[in-house]
């Protein structure tokens, strides 16, 4: 029998969070994380804002590192979505889903749903 080589690409540690809030005007979630077993940890804030016309006119702002990264306006019809962000040398894809903030607020699942992962390679 030949010698068979496996590829296995190492597998990160990562850590679930999860929590349930309602969701009632201006928010602030945030935490920390590290996205390589070189990087240094980052401070991560995502808010919620309302602009004109109150919670209809919601806007979220991802910062990492106090730096704003990025912003999602019109969030009622943007609830799902991806955006890719450039950190510590990797591309980095940030995923959310809110439907149940505006769609299914009372119901016992979780009202907003926030991942982060890192590519290795191109994809």
């Amino acid at each position: 029998m030949e010698n068979e080589v496996l590829n296995i690409e190492k597998v990160g540690n990562f850590s679930l969070i999860s929590r349930s809030e309602h969701f009632s005007g201006n928010s602030v979630y945030s935490t920390k994380a590290k996205f390589s077993d070189t990087g240094t940890y980052h401070d991560i804030q995502i808010k919620f804002l309302e602009e004109d016309g109150g919670l209809k006119n919601q806007v979220l702002s991802v910062y990492i590192d106090n730096k704003n990264v990025f912003q999602v306006k019109r969030l009622q019809w943007n609830f799902r979505g991806n955006q890719t962000i450039f950190l510590d040398g990797l591309l980095v894809d940030m995923m959310w889903d809110v439907h149940n903030l505006f769609f299914n607020p009372s119901s016992s699942g979780d009202a907003a749903v926030f991942m982060f992962r890192t590519r290795n390679g191109i994809r």
